[in-house]
């Protein structure tokens, strides 16, 4: 794992993004959309619903995710916690700062051995047991977003619109929401990849 290519594999350029035009000739979009509903509605823990089906929802407080895009699915684990509302909301040009963890997804639960960045000290602990020296390469200093401004794949900038100051997120992206059709550092061709993230930080645009 080359972990000096991780600025590369965060801040990928807006503009390369923009020129990739990904068009699932072979059905891995749809295939990739397909399995992150399967997995999010009967794997994952707690099981999720789509945020469209809420209102027919009989539980009082339902866990559920939200689709940006094609397809960026975003879970906010603390979505209920109490005087969430009272938090700051981040708009588009708001600045926040995130602890986060990013995999490549294989539509199963997320492991260590499928990190590919992270500055979240707990990740790089098991990391380090895992046999990764991390000494030099590594930084626990917290990602800056500005969101719409930052270069910063598209999944990630588009789930955070909405959320809070103290939100625990997690996100998962088809490839067309993360790389496309780019060959980033250790994350392979048209994967598609997970963020969890906790959003410890918003600074309102003035």
């Amino acid at each position: 794992m080359n972990m000096k290519k991780v600025a590369t594999i965060l801040l990928a350029t807006a503009a390369v993004l923009l020129a990739s035009c990904s068009e699932d000739s072979d059905g891995i979009l749809s295939r990739q959309q397909t399995s992150m509903a399967s997995y999010l509605g009967s794997t994952h823990s707690p099981r999720l619903i789509p945020e469209s089906e809420l209102d027919s929802s009989l539980e009082e407080n339902p866990q559920y995710y939200s689709v940006f895009g094609n397809s960026a699915y975003r879970y906010i684990t603390n979505m209920y916690d109490e005087g969430r509302d009272q938090r700051t909301e981040i708009a588009w040009g708001d600045s926040v700062e995130l602890v986060y963890t990013a995999y490549v997804f294989d539509f199963k639960t997320v492991k260590a051995e499928n990190i590919y960045a992270t500055n979240d000290s707990d990740s790089l602990e098991a990391l380090r047991q895992a046999g990764l020296d991390t000494s030099y390469e590594w930084t626990t200093e917290p990602l800056a977003v500005t969101v719409g401004s930052t270069n910063i794949i598209k999944g990630i900038e588009s789930s955070l619109v909405g959320c809070r100051e103290g939100d625990i997120v997690e996100v998962y992206m088809t490839f067309t929401m993360a790389y496309d059709d780019m060959t980033i550092g250790t994350v392979p061709y048209q994967s598609p990849v997970a963020w969890y993230f906790t959003i410890i930080k918003v600074n309102k645009r003035n």
